[in-house]
């Protein structure tokens, strides 16, 4: 899904693509500086909201590099363009109440590019969870954004093991979207990427804190990243999705898209597996 993308660093989106909070911001005639400065302090509080939705079992470590990459996602780029490859982000999330330690990865793309111009956008953020077991290092199960922030999962998930001893979960991603696909083995278009650091807790930095200061943590259910195990399996989260306000009624919106698909026939690709169980590979 998608938020502003602020670091001047990142790839230039299409100009037909703009944000949704920019969008609405020229509709409202935009802000003056006390409008400005007041949008950013409650921006600040909203993302300190969410991180305070870390318990304090929960230990999440932004520099566990070794960990990340060895059970990074293997992904299929074949529908994604060039100058769209995503950026992979990942923390390492720990507790002694859990049996699983939880790698949580999120792709970011410049923009999406909708089959309707209107409704592109600039930024675009997808989610994989990998659970590993803390005793053994296999991994369980892994979570992910099966459509539009929908959860789908996979129990004991087909693995590729890479030259590097790596484990990894394979998924395609789908176009337009960026949602994911399991597959059962790899292609030749599939890729290990490089992970950079999703942010730092203690300091409440980094690229998650950035994305929830422009407007995430709006639509975002506190938890869903500082607590990941809320969405594995058994987890009381089936979506990446708030419950209350604009993430409601997105969740609302893309619950039916997804339903008018399937009852149609037409298969949004990665509808299927939301909420499903196992997808069959």
């Amino acid at each position: 899904m998608h938020w502003d993308t602020p670091n001047s660093d990142r790839r230039s989106t299409s100009e037909t693509a703009v944000s949704r909070r920019s969008y609405l911001r020229t509709l409202s005639g935009g802000v003056g500086l006390t409008g400005s400065l007041a949008l950013a302090a409650d921006r600040g509080a909203a993302a300190e909201s969410h991180a305070d939705a870390k318990p304090a079992h929960v230990s999440i470590t932004s520099d566990a590099q070794g960990f990340l990459d060895y059970y990074r996602p293997l992904l299929d780029t074949r529908n994604v363009p060039i100058d769209n490859h995503p950026t992979l982000y990942g923390w390492k999330a720990t507790s002694p109440e859990w049996e699983t330690d939880v790698a949580v990865y999120c792709a970011e793309y410049a923009v999406q590019r909708d089959v309707i111009r209107l409704t592109s956008h600039a930024g675009d953020h997808e989610w994989i969870y990998v659970y590993v077991d803390s005793q053994t290092g296999e991994v369980r199960q892994t979570s992910y954004t099966a459509y539009h922030w929908l959860r789908g999962y996979i129990q004991n998930p087909p693995i590729f093991e890479s030259s590097d001893d790596g484990k990894h979960v394979q998924f395609l991603i789908a176009p337009t979207y960026h949602n994911y696909i399991p597959l059962p083995n790899p292609v030749d278009s599939s890729v290990l990427m490089d992970v950079s650091s999703l942010g730092d807790y203690d300091t409440r930095s980094g690229p998650l804190y950035r994305w929830l200061d422009n407007g995430m943590a709006e639509d975002m259910a506190r938890g869903a990243v500082h607590n990941p195990w809320l969405l594995d399996a058994d987890g009381p989260l089936d979506a990446w999705w708030a419950r209350e306000g604009s993430g409601r009624v997105n969740r609302y919106l893309v619950d039916l898209w997804a339903f008018i698909g399937l009852e149609l026939g037409i298969g949004w690709q990665g509808s299927e597996n939301v909420n499903a169980g196992d997808a069959e590979l």
